[in-house]
């Protein structure tokens, strides 16, 4: 499979809408045959078929003394997401005024609902938050917080989500976000030692044990 210059900018602008109205997504296997298609769209998710990626990586290395346009980051960063260069091409063009926060906000999501363990996603999220005053926002907490938890679920052992937890609570003394967090704590430390040691389930239960670990994580 090939892309002439125009087949690529109708893919990146479909990949755009996709990304705006999606949320989830997935790299899906290339099938050489019937009615091949590079994004498919169903519901509220979209697949990026693999075939895609030498291509599209080919034109961005063929490229590089052009500035990355927003279509081709996203497509980059949606397949490779650990990749630090392509997320200071973000905050450069968010520093510039070049994009809007809270569709990078969301873009952001997009990634982690396919890889809660991108280190480099979460802390471009943090960098937003921190940047753009999102933690004077008593609700926005809250929500990002629940976030967390969705994320936490499907991995437990997330050591950059749960500092990223964390830098929410530093940032905040409000008691209903403080009591949020020891909840999910004590749930983490329940589901997590429960099946290895169900005698430690009084342990992990208690309140003061989960304060105790709160204040010393």
């Amino acid at each position: 499979m090939t892309f002439s210059s125009v087949d690529l900018k109708s893919f990146l602008i479909s990949l755009k809408n996709a990304i705006e109205t999606c949320s989830e997504y997935d790299i899906i296997p290339h099938i050489d045959e019937g009615n091949h298609k590079p994004l498919s769209v169903c519901d509220d998710a979209f697949g990026i078929c693999k075939c895609t990626t030498t291509i599209i990586f080919g034109e961005y290395e063929s490229n590089t003394s052009e500035p990355v346009s927003d279509g081709l980051l996203n497509y980059l960063l949606l397949v490779s997401p650990n990749t630090t260069t392509f997320w200071n091409f973000k905050r450069k063009a968010l520093l510039n005024n070049e994009l809007s926060v809270n569709p990078e906000l969301r873009f952001t999501q997009l990634i982690l609902n396919k890889y809660p363990r991108s280190y480099e996603t979460i802390f471009q999220r943090q960098w937003i938050i921190h940047r753009y005053s999102y933690l004077n926002d008593h609700e926005f907490l809250l929500s990002e917080l629940k976030l967390c938890d969705k994320l936490a679920d499907k991995y437990r052992c997330n050591y950059g989500l749960w500092q990223y937890r964390r830098f929410l609570l530093l940032h905040q003394q409000n008691p209903e976000v403080n009591c949020s967090f020891l909840f999910s704590l004590r749930n983490y430390c329940y589901s997590f030692f429960y099946p290895l040691a169900p005698q430690l389930q009084s342990i992990f239960w208690s309140q003061d044990y989960c304060f105790k670990s709160a204040t010393q994580y």
